[in-house]
């Protein structure tokens, strides 16, 4: 559901749980974007929806969770994770938070409830400015301000995982000799144009390569201060 329906949220998903019956498991929640039948809308003022359904074969399990305000989630150690991992080896899980969810301690300890980690997939919802309104919900329930919500995917269901817009290193690592604010002027005392081109028109990339960095530009990475330079991305 977009940011513009942020203060409707609650009736939409009952609306929609109600419409769906009882035998649905909804899992809802307010993003910056949403995208669906090939059309993507990141504009907060504009409506938008979009549905994305599935049904379980019979060998397939699922369980829902929620962690708020009032239900902190147990530590990793604890055996209610492994009842909701279902004692797989590497449990999946779709959830959305926001952010003021204890995530990290979620995250945790569904990574705790498989034998060898778990699979997790979903985000971190996007309320609208200066409204109270829940962000995330179960079915027709939306939980305020501070919770997680999610199901546990088992039996022969599970989820492989890929990050989209991700970026891989090229070329050699360069130290910065000449910065003017956040502008990089010069790489190992050449102009960083004249350097950055040497990789795009270099040896450094395959012809596939050199399409996808005409095609989206290049991305140039920093290491943090402190870090050694086998760390650092280019």
């Amino acid at each position: 559901v977009s940011q513009k329906y942020n203060d409707i949220f609650e009736e939409l998903v009952r609306t929609a749980s109600d419409a769906l019956g009882k035998d649905t498991t909804l899992l809802s929640v307010v993003g910056g974007g949403v995208i669906g039948g090939g059309t993507e809308s990141d504009d907060p003022t504009i409506p938008a929806m979009s549905l994305l359904c599935g049904v379980l074969p019979p060998s397939a399990g699922l369980e829902v969770f929620m962690f708020g305000p009032d239900e902190a989630p147990p530590p990793s150690s604890s055996k209610a994770w492994k009842a909701i991992g279902r004692e797989q080896d590497t449990p999946s899980y779709v959830m959305f938070a926001d952010g003021f969810a204890p995530i990290q301690s979620v995250l945790e300890g569904l990574d705790s409830s498989g034998k060898s980690g778990a699979v997790v997939a979903g985000g971190i919802s996007c309320p609208t400015f200066g409204v109270e309104s829940p962000t995330v919900a179960i079915n027709g329930k939306g939980y305020p301000r501070g919770s997680a919500v999610g199901v546990g995917l088992s039996g022969s269901v599970g989820l492989q995982v890929v990050t989209a817009q991700g970026c891989r290193p090229v070329g050699p690592l360069f130290g910065v000799t000449e910065a003017n604010g956040s502008m990089v002027e010069e790489l190992e005392n050449k102009p960083a144009m004249e350097i950055l081109s040497t990789i795009v028109e270099g040896d450094y990339l395959t012809d596939e390569d050199k399409a996808l960095v005409e095609a989206n530009g290049l991305l140039c990475g920093f290491a943090a201060r402190g870090e050694s330079a086998s760390s650092s991305v280019t």
